[in-house]
């Protein structure tokens, strides 16, 4: 809609108006891509121990040519960090294509960080119909927070860049984003 913002008003029982924020802005709505998550699995899910996490979306019907998905971010929950000895690269795995990251021909890049993982998809590709699913080397952290929720956004191109650099949920590159319960 435009403009694209929202107005958020807290009443009391009486309906006076306590609180307001007004004129949020909305997120920008990608119309003509059908998207769900697949579950989150684990290898372990001890604390204080390395784990092989599998997590992924489905596309579940073909999409227009003109939606370009550009990257796949996935953050991690609070303490999970990625292992400082693991080779991003090679170690990330791709199972739909059961290829490492550099040897899959729809992956440009990879990009990581202690509490995300970006992929970066090649310009030119379309992804197919059908599950998407990475399995990412993880630290699980001594204590879980009671907040075990991972994330996945889909980006679309930056405009300034032929990759999208899209390295928070709130980027205006994400697309879509949804919560995997961990």
């Amino acid at each position: 809609p435009v403009p694209n913002s929202f107005n958020f008003v807290l009443r009391d029982a009486s309906t006076l108006i306590r609180d307001a924020h007004m004129a949020l802005p909305g997120q920008t709505i990608t119309h003509g891509i059908k998207v769900a998550r697949t579950a989150l699995a684990w290898t372990s899910s001890s604390l204080g121990s390395r784990s092989q996490i599998t997590l992924g979306f489905t596309i579940t019907e073909e999409y227009p040519t003109s939606i370009k998905v550009a990257a796949l971010l996935i953050t991690y929950p609070e303490g999970f960090q990625h292992p400082q000895d693991v080779d991003v690269v090679n170690d990330i795995k791709i199972l739909n294509a059961l290829t490492p990251v550099n040897d899959a021909p729809d992956i440009a890049d990879v990009v990581s960080s202690n509490e995300k993982v970006v992929i970066f998809f090649r310009q030119d590709s379309h992804l197919p119909v059908g599950d998407h699913r990475f399995t990412i080397p993880v630290n699980i952290p001594e204590v879980l927070t009671e907040f075990n929720i991972w994330h996945i956004a889909l980006c679309g191109p930056d405009d300034t860049s032929p990759l999208a650099s899209c390295d928070e949920l709130d980027h205006p590159d994400v697309m879509v984003r949804f919560p995997v319960p961990g």
